[in-house]
């Protein structure tokens, strides 16, 4: 990458990738390549059945990180496709993909999309990370937001028992 314009961060309001975007952040504290950007390049694939407290949730933290996000309603590989094609200098997208997750068992830290996907370098950089260590570098406003939401989706639901200790 010779470019920050080349680099953006998938973001759905999720503890990974807000793990991912203090990271990220925290890089760029000391970055002098070259000024950086006044917003980062991010991109929001909503689900079929968004939590409203989540997508309130993405809408501040849009304001709070001078995030440019783009959002998408539609299936993840027309998403990124329509969003490679607005964002064209985009090379690599940040994910918050971990090893326990579905099919995050084979990833690396770079990994290129599959065949018939929009073709980008996914980076994977909480890949070996364990639920512990997301939720210790989470921050604790972030602990008070998911105290009492619900994991799942929105038609089948569940309080998550492993956040009640929170």
């Amino acid at each position: 990458m010779s470019s920050l314009d080349e680099i953006s961060l998938s973001y759905n309001g999720g503890k990974d990738c807000l793990v991912l975007l203090i990271l990220l952040l925290c890089s760029l504290a000391t970055y002098k390549k070259a000024p950086l950007p006044k917003e980062l390049h991010s991109v929001y694939i909503i689900s079929s059945h968004p939590f409203k407290e989540v997508d309130a949730f993405v809408d501040d933290s849009v304001t709070t990180y001078n995030l440019d996000l783009a959002r998408y309603a539609m299936p993840m590989k027309e998403a990124f496709k329509r969003y490679l094609e607005e964002h064209k200098k985009v090379k690599a997208i940040l994910v918050g993909t971990r090893r326990t997750d579905p099919h995050g068992q084979s990833l690396t830290h770079f990994d290129l999309t599959d065949s018939g996907w929009p073709a980008f370098m996914r980076v994977h950089p909480v890949i070996d990370w364990h639920y512990a260590e997301i939720w210790a570098v989470s921050p604790t406003y972030f602990w008070e937001f998911w105290r009492d939401l619900l994991t799942g989706v929105v038609h089948s639901t569940f309080r998550d028992p492993l956040l009640s200790v929170v």
